[in-house]
C-alpha cells in the first residue's frame, strides 16, 4: 500500500523546535560563556568573530559586557578580560534600552565594574541613559 505523503504537507514544526541558525547558535554559545564566566570559551568565540562583543546575545538583546557586569563581582575576572579585549570606545555601547554597561553595573551595585569601566573610558559617566 502506497503511503500518501500529502497528509504530512500541512504539518508545521513549532517555532520552539525549529532549527536555530548558525549565528544564533554561535551567540547562544557566547551567551552561555558569559553566564558561566568562561573566558576561555568566550575568547575562542571572539577570536573567530572579534566584533561579536557588540552582538545582541542576551534574552533582552544585550551585548555581552552588559550581561557580565550585571552578574556582579563574582564575574569580575571575566569582565576585566572582556574590557581588556574591547576597544575603549566600545565600552559606550548601548543595549536595546539605550543603557550603557556603566549604567547596568551601577544599577546592579557592581562598584568594581563601575570603576573599571570609567578607568578605561573616562567619558562614560557623561553619557545619558533614559534621561538620567
Amino acid at each position: 500500500m502506497a503511503q500518501n505523503t500529502d497528509e504530512y504537507a500541512s504539518v508545521s514544526i513549532p517555532s520552539s523546535l525549529q532549527r536555530i541558525s548558525s549565528s544564533e547558535f554561535y551567540y547562544l554559545e557566547l551567551y552561555k560563556a558569559v553566564l558561566n564566566g568562561d573566558w576561555e570559551s568566550a575568547s575562542k568565540l571572539l577570536a573567530d568573530d572579534p566584533k561579536s562583543f557588540s552582538a545582541p546575545i542576551g534574552t533582552d538583546d544585550s551585548p555581552m559586557l552588559h550581561i557580565a557586569v550585571e552578574l556582579g563581582e563574582a564575574r569580575m575576572g571575566f569582565v576585566e578580560k572582556l574590557v581588556e579585549f574591547m576597544p575603549s570606545e566600545a565600552l559606550a555601547l548601548r543595549d536595546s534600552d539605550g543603557a550603557t554597561a556603566l549604567f547596568n553595573a551601577a544599577r546592579a551595585g557592581n562598584i568594581k565594574a563601575v570603576k573599571l569601566l570609567v578607568k578605561n573610558n573616562p567619558s562614560l559617566p557623561n553619557i545619558c541613559n533614559h534621561g538620567y
